[in-house]
């Protein structure tokens, strides 16, 4: 067992799920200190006019074996009270600039049965996280976008979400589970 995959467990384990609108988690400093420089390292690594796209960036990669790992993909599992599947993930980071046209409300149902995002951010902000939505018009609120701040959903039906666009830099690291 590695001391970065207890590390992330304990940090979910010690959460909260919350409800509104639909259940998902928040994590601050989610990962120790040095395991954010060095995905923040990796990121600016990248060189984003080889991916870029209108509405934002996206670029594969591969982390520690920590965040694809069964123990952590349980600890989630457990805190959102669902039973325990075979499971697919993958990793990419991705940018948004105030170029790109972000995301109108969505869901990720069809693309995924869970997603966690990790802001990777130089500078942070009160707004300008993850929209939470009720419904495709219902704004119920604006996750920060913080340095180490981490999200983590289940994709349903209800899991509505978008970004608004609001002049920042958003950097981030985004996996999505997959049921096989």
């Amino acid at each position: 067992m590695s001391e970065l995959l207890d590390y992330l467990v304990s940090k979910v384990e010690s959460s909260t799920v919350s409800t509104n609108p639909w259940p998902h988690i928040k994590i601050s400093n989610f990962l120790p200190n040095s395991e954010y420089h060095n995905l923040l390292d990796q990121h600016n690594e990248v060189d984003w006019s080889e991916c870029w796209d209108p509405e934002s960036s996206w670029r594969s990669c591969v982390l520690d074996d920590a965040y694809t790992s069964r123990k952590l993909f349980n600890a989630i599992c457990n805190k959102f009270n669902m039973g325990v599947l075979n499971y697919d993930a993958n990793q990419k980071f991705k940018l948004d600039t105030p170029e790109h046209k972000l995301q109108f409300p969505h869901r990720d149902k069809d693309l995924s049965l869970m997603t966690m995002q990790i802001f990777l951010q130089p500078r942070c902000y009160t707004d300008g996280g993850t929209v939470l939505m009720a419904d495709e018009d219902s704004i119920i609120e604006e996750l920060p976008l913080e340095a180490n701040y981490c999200s983590i959903f289940l994709n349903t039906k209800y899991s509505w979400h978008m970004v608004k666009q609001r002049g920042y830099i958003r950097k981030s690291m985004v996996q999505r589970w997959t049921k096989i």
